[in-house]
């Protein structure tokens, strides 16, 4: 994981305790597209999909279908 993202985990952790629940939604969000971003920039697509599914995490169109993913 990149140094920036393992900081953004860390900052994030020592802060939450003291936000609610709108706040913490909210840089969830944030985070996992900080994750996300990563992931893609590092072409790591497995992650970089388990990212984006954490960051929007109703049925996609092909799960709906019973689809699965396949990386090559």
């Amino acid at each position: 994981m990149p140094r920036l993202i393992t900081r953004i985990d860390e900052l994030v952790a020592q802060v939450e305790a003291d936000h609610g629940p709108l706040w913490r939604r909210e840089v969830s969000l944030l985070q996992v597209m900080a994750h996300a971003n990563a992931a893609i920039a590092a072409q790591d697509w497995p992650a970089a999909a388990d990212a984006l599914d954490r960051a929007a995490p109703w049925p996609s169109l092909n799960s709906a279908r019973g689809a699965s993913r396949s990386w090559h």
